[in-house]
């Protein structure tokens, strides 16, 4: 699933986490409502957070924004590791909704500093550079998950050694070691 704040968790396999769905056809449907509930929270909210930018600015519209998807991000919200049940995941998706205002505002932004004749590629730009940070963002959580991966392999083997170590020089050998086989 794809939505425009970029997100490609996969509510089905989410769904099938929070054992809510009694028949495995019945995980979509219940997806279906996980996934909108972010896009429903942005349409009962989009004007107001217009009607808040016109007031105070686009900037604290957008740093909002912002701080939402990175608190969103960092604490994995969006990706139901803290969600315990179905509703709790549609209700933080709905809350992530409401409080992410800032694409209005970024388009609006692009209309403005762009010329007139301009601004159908200054619009297609939000949607394009939104579309390169998707790519890189995937690309580079695949790479920096091998990179911990081999990390932890790295500083596993180490203390495994280091314990080895410490152990040979206490006097113990392999035999003292715990079989994995059962006698």
């Amino acid at each position: 699933m794809h939505t425009e704040d970029g997100d490609e968790a996969n509510p089905r396999s989410k769904i099938t986490d929070l054992h809510i769905a009694k028949r495995e056809e019945d995980i979509g449907y219940y997806a279906g409502y996980v996934g909108s509930a972010f896009m429903f929270g942005r349409a009962l909210t989009s004007v107001s957070w217009g009607v808040v930018a016109d007031r105070y600015g686009r900037n604290p519209v957008i740093i909002m924004g912002t701080i939402t998807v990175l608190v969103s991000r960092l604490g994995y919200f969006q990706h139901f590791s803290v969600c315990v049940n179905f509703w709790m995941a549609v209700s933080t998706r709905f809350l992530l909704g409401t409080l992410n205002g800032f694409l209005g505002q970024f388009k609006a932004y692009a209309a403005e500093i762009f010329r007139e004749e301009h601004q159908a590629v200054g619009l297609s730009t939000v949607s394009t550079a939104w579309g390169i940070g998707l790519i890189i963002r995937l690309a580079l959580g695949g790479f920096l998950a091998q990179v911990y991966a081999l990390g932890g392999f790295i500083i596993l083997r180490w203390a495994w050694a280091r314990s080895n170590k410490r152990r040979k020089e206490k006097g113990g050998s392999d035999e003292d070691l715990p079989s994995l086989a059962k006698d």
